[in-house]
């Protein structure tokens, strides 16, 4: 379990603590917390003891249980149900029938004639 050190370290980067001849390493979270990983369920039940030095670091799963809980508890309000719009709600174009269109005949080679030069007589 992460326990918080309500304390902060006088160094700025680690405060070590020992319970039970066990010695645990506070440091700085990325919040900022001085915060150690604690195994040993005396050693919680001890740090927790003294709620003024001491705190339980929440998990994230723990916060989002206590959001919904703080939710089913607030009466939800009435939402209007809100219709997507689709191509269906536009009328459709009548369909007409497609012409016999016929093949495009090729196209005709072009025609390329020598050019006479205009630097042969200088």
């Amino acid at each position: 379990m992460k326990i918080q050190s309500r304390i902060k370290p006088e160094d700025g980067k680690v405060r070590n603590i020992t319970v039970f001849g066990e010695t645990y390493a506070f440091t700085l979270d990325a919040q900022g917390r001085c915060v150690a990983e604690v195994f040993d369920e005396d050693a919680i039940e001890c740090l927790l003891s003294h709620d003024d030095l001491y705190r339980e670091v929440p998990t994230r799963a723990s916060r989002v249980m206590d959001v919904a809980e703080d939710e089913e508890a607030v009466p939800r309000r009435a939402t209007k149900k809100r219709v997507p719009e689709t191509a269906k709600d536009e009328p459709e174009a009548p369909q007409e029938p497609v012409a016999d269109v016929p093949a495009a005949e090729p196209a005709a080679e072009p025609v390329v004639e020598p050019v006479a030069s205009t630097l042969e007589g200088q």
